[in-house]
């Protein structure tokens, strides 16, 4: 019987890959009747673990101000979860946004070089 796998559901709908080796070390959901909501995981990889054309890949990540959108994503999710960080702390992180049409994942480098936070707003 398989188990239920975060990264390969957020590869599938997003249309992404992560590295071979992910260790999921936080997931958290919580939707609407009608589907909508947050997710958030955070993860982790091993210190020599390939990201080359990875969605982890550091060259595709900005170091620029996120938008007021993904602020707003990032803040309900850490809200609705008191996963106990403030979000501020993650607004000056490298990070990427990868939209689907319809739900959004936003990705913050995490301040340990393997770590990872994913939040994901789903409409």
């Amino acid at each position: 019987m398989a188990t239920y796998n975060p990264i390969d559901d957020i590869s599938s709908k997003f249309s992404i890959t992560f590295p071979e080796k992910v260790k999921v070390l936080k997931d958290e959901s919580e939707t609407s009747f009608h589907g909508d909501g947050f997710r958030y995981y955070r993860i982790a990889i091993a210190d020599n673990e390939e990201v080359t054309d990875t969605v982890l890949d550091d060259e595709s990540y900005s170091t620029g101000n996120l938008t007021e959108d993904d602020k707003s994503i990032i803040a309900g999710t850490i809200a609705e979860f008191d996963l106990g960080v403030q979000p501020g702390a993650l607004y000056g992180r490298p990070h990427k946004t990868v939209f689907n049409g319809y739900d959004t994942l936003v990705i913050i480098k995490g301040s340990q070089n393997n770590e990872y936070h994913i939040f994901e707003s789903i409409l």
